[in-house]
């Protein structure tokens, strides 16, 4: 048993962390021929099953999810064999034809998503732990079980991989991925996009509107920040018209402050008004509001209201 990592031994793990970060980023167009000897392979030694079936590859995990809904409806083990792959052939024509005048994002297209059997270059990390223990701590496997370890390992080449005993349906890698620190980011357009169009938003790795990172600050409503239910998404708004200038373009009138928490009274409509904390998140050295009730009239009663508490305790350290 392995107790302690030698120097050495550590000195290794950064570099099996970006080998397969950069295999988990990769988006080189998956081979189809490369990907019917990998699918072959699992449906062999690892499902135990010996009918190798067509291999589907769809432009994004939409168009694969689509394709697994109407292929789970159970028509297509009744039909005749002979049909089969009329069927199909339907079924795939139908859905890389949809939508393809329009760009998707995951702001207009929303379905009930299933995680698939194989997650290929999405298991990136655990790839990254298994490859380690077995070449650097040298993990002995029996040689079955290392020969199924090596399979699964190669489907890090794949994407999403939904097997059927008629046809295993695979999606495309992402065309694009845009990263900042570390974090999908994109200030100018999709953080991850598709050849089909479908793209994913993100701003400091926060899955945001597409309208938030299209918009000018100057024309963003305040109002709709506050209405936002999500704080990290609500925190991205504040971050991109700027702390200062909603306040002041809200017209904001501060109740109380105390260190880096100060509150405000904010118009929320026609005669209405809502009590707002705005506070600095000291991880991430940014600001956010968060409502309060209205009977919170200073920062250490919203504070111990925050905390579920009747009065306020100062943490010993901020977080």
């Amino acid at each position: 048993m392995i107790e302690t990592l030698t120097e050495e031994q550590e000195k290794l793990i950064p570099a099996y962390r970006d080998k397969w970060l950069e295999i988990g980023l990769n988006t080189d167009r998956i081979d189809p021929i490369e990907a019917e000897r990998i699918i072959k392979s699992v449906y062999t030694k690892l499902l135990n099953n010996m009918v190798i079936p067509r291999v589907i590859i769809l432009n994004d995990p939409i168009q694969a999810w689509e394709m697994v809904v109407e292929l789970n409806k159970g028509t297509i083990g009744t039909i005749d064999p002979k049909e089969k792959d009329i069927i199909i052939n339907k079924i795939y024509s139908s859905i890389t034809s949809m939508d393809k005048d329009k760009s998707k994002t995951q702001d207009n297209k929303q379905i009930n998503f299933i995680w698939p059997w194989l997650d290929g270059n999405f298991s990136s990390s655990t790839f990254s732990f298994y490859n380690y223990l077995i070449e650097v701590l040298n993990l002995k496997l029996e040689k079955e079980l290392l020969e199924k370890y090596m399979v699964w390992e190669e489907t890090s080449k794949l994407s999403l991989i939904y097997p059927f005993s008629e046809v295993c349906v695979l999606s495309q890698k992402p065309s694009k991925i845009k990263m900042t620190d570390k974090k999908l980011h994109c200030e100018t357009g999709p953080a991850i996009e598709y050849s089909s169009g479908f793209s994913i938003y993100c701003l400091n790795g926060v899955l945001v509107p597409k309208k938030l990172v299209e918009a000018v600050p100057e024309e963003i409503d305040p109002l709709e920040i506050l209405k936002e239910s999500n704080v990290e998404v609500r925190r991205e708004y504040v971050r991109k018209i700027g702390i200062d200038n909603m306040i002041t373009k809200m017209e904001c009138k501060r109740l109380d402050t105390v260190g880096d928490y100060e509150l405000y009274r904010i118009p929320i409509g026609e005669n209405q008004f809502g009590n707002y904390l705005k506070m600095k998140n000291p991880s991430i050295q940014t600001y956010h509001f968060e409502g309060v009730p209205p009977e919170c009239d200073s920062v250490e009663k919203a504070l111990a209201w925050r905390d579920g508490e009747n009065e306020y305790i100062k943490p010993s350290i901020l977080t």
